[in-house]
């Protein structure tokens, strides 16, 4: 089931603000006598929420710290914020509706967006085995690391990116 129960004491309708089921707080006749009277109601929790992608690539994308450039170190958090909060790269992060591999972001654009960042002098130049391995944690190359020389598809996404790079570039001078 995996979701949040609700369990209503007098209504049927249910409201948006839920809050989990504590075992030491029901116990098994209440909960199978709200489930028999229809008081008892599950939300499946919003695992591609925009703000949940946003923390899943955040997290991602923080393992990368060691190989920041000196000159970005104190302001790679930020710029990757301000990734976030153009609509148009987010729109690159979100999983695709064909995408069975990963659920939580597109790694795939991921990596092209950090492949950029790293020509643009945000992380230094190590090769890409050695991004993979950090970000996939593994001993050989993930399906990923291909994507980590190819870029963006559109020049105008590359155009926005490389944009918030400089002005990030100008405001570190």
């Amino acid at each position: 089931m995996g979701g949040i129960i609700y369990a209503s004491p007098i209504c049927t309708a249910v409201s948006g603000n839920f809050r989990k089921v504590r075992v030491e707080e029901y116990d098994k006749e209440s909960l199978w006598a709200a489930a028999q009277e229809g008081r008892l109601y599950t939300k499946e929790p919003e695992n591609n929420s925009k703000e949940s992608i946003i923390q899943e690539v955040r997290e991602y994308v923080r393992q990368l710290h060691p190989l920041t450039t000196d000159k970005f170190r104190e302001h790679a958090d930020d710029l990757w914020e301000r990734i976030f909060a153009c609509d148009e790269l987010l729109e690159l992060l979100m999983p695709s509706t064909k995408a069975r591999k990963f659920k939580a972001f597109n790694k795939y654009n991921v990596m092209r967006i950090i492949s950029i960042l790293r020509e643009a002098g945000v992380y230094r130049q190590y090769n890409d085995s050695v991004f993979d391995a950090i970000l996939e944690h593994g001993k050989k190359d993930s399906r990923y690391r291909k994507f980590l020389g190819k870029g963006l598809e559109k020049r105008s996404l590359l155009m926005l990116l490389l944009h918030i790079v400089e002005l990030f570039d100008d405001n570190t001078n």
